[in-house]
């Protein structure tokens, strides 16, 4: 695997407790919730640490198969009932209302007073998501709340797995159209790192020494050689001739003469590959396609459907077409 970020293209980081402080977010929301049920005499702390105790077995019971992927909103409001008897509330003497408005808790943490600043900075260069176990709508709020800026939402509920299963990992790679050493996943948590490295993608560690309060004790430091925060920022800075941020989708005119009939003959041929076929010396759109060895017996590995081959294959037509084409002949050079 390469070093350092040389090649990257993406940045996913873990949310809960890497890019947000979610103990004291629950916290703060559940403190209310106490005194209004008589048990005002409970650390929200430790009720939040309650329910945060349930979230790995909860998702256990979803990877070992034993029951099919719920979404970890649902998760959350199961957990939370299942705590309160604990610390004397019956949930059934509740309003369901209320538990509702509770579990949105997991919607409305903080960041930590670096995530979005650096976030921010590190955007300009790199395609920034999350890949956490929260669900699309949980990301959404959070994000629209605090004001992260993510350029797009992974994670958990579009691949149907929770970290650290492969799934989790390598199905976030297949979405984004990358390879895994063009990713470098973002944690603050050493297993969710030793995770994704034995997936083929980079990783860097955020220490988050108060996560889980002052006395924490687990991940307090890095347990193998991953790449440090202050590295990944210090990338951030786009140069001049950096071609990780070009526009994937521009259309540009080709430089040389192109054999169009054969060009439209391999349009559907087992193992075709655009840039092969138009003699191009690189891929200007960067898709993994090009990157992989061309075939004359089976299409690269890359092309995992037809439709993302014909995709491809628009996009380099598209490409290839001189600046004057008509609007007719670029609706031609998309395959059907």
């Amino acid at each position: 695997m390469p070093d350092g970020m040389d090649g990257v293209r993406a940045l996913v980081f873990d949310v809960f407790g890497t890019v947000v402080d979610w103990r004291s977010g629950v916290a703060r929301d559940a403190a209310p919730f106490l005194a209004h049920h008589g048990a005002g005499h409970v650390e929200p702390t430790a009720f939040a640490d309650a329910w945060r105790d349930r979230y790995a077995p909860a998702m256990e019971e979803i990877r070992s198969g034993r029951r099919p992927f719920t979404r970890l909103d649902v998760l959350h409001r199961e957990n939370l009932e299942a705590i309160l008897p604990a610390f004397g509330i019956n949930p059934a003497g509740v309003a369901p209302a209320e538990l509702d408005d509770l579990n949105l808790a997991w919607h409305r943490l903080d960041p930590w007073p670096d995530s979005v600043a650096g976030l921010t900075r590190l955007k300009a260069r790199y395609i920034i998501a999350p890949l956490s176990n929260g669900n699309v709508i949980l990301m959404l709020d959070m994000a629209k709340r605090a004001g992260i800026p993510w350029d797009a939402i992974l994670g958990a509920e579009l691949v149907q797995a929770y970290k650290p299963s492969p799934h989790a990992y390598l199905g976030t790679a297949d979405i984004l159209a990358m390879r895994p050493d063009e990713i470098c996943m973002v944690a603050a948590h050493n297993g969710d790192l030793a995770a994704a490295r034995q997936c083929g993608m980079r990783t860097a560690f955020v220490p988050r020494p108060t996560e889980h309060g002052p006395d924490q004790t687990s991940d307090l430091k890095p347990a193998q050689d991953w790449m440090s925060w202050q590295r990944i920022s210090s990338s951030s800075r786009r140069s001049s001739t950096d071609r990780v941020a070009r526009p994937p989708y521009r259309i540009k005119e080709k430089r040389q003469p192109i054999d169009w009939p054969a060009l439209f003959t391999l349009r559907d041929a087992p193992g075709f590959s655009p840039c092969a076929a138009t003699a191009a010396p690189g891929c200007a759109w960067r898709r993994p396609c090009c990157r992989a060895a061309p075939s004359t017996s089976a299409p690269p590995v890359s092309w995992r459907s037809p439709a993302s081959q014909r995709a491809c294959v628009a996009q380099h037509r598209l490409w290839a077409l001189p600046s004057s084409a008509a609007p007719a002949a670029r609706r031609q050079a998309i395959p059907a």
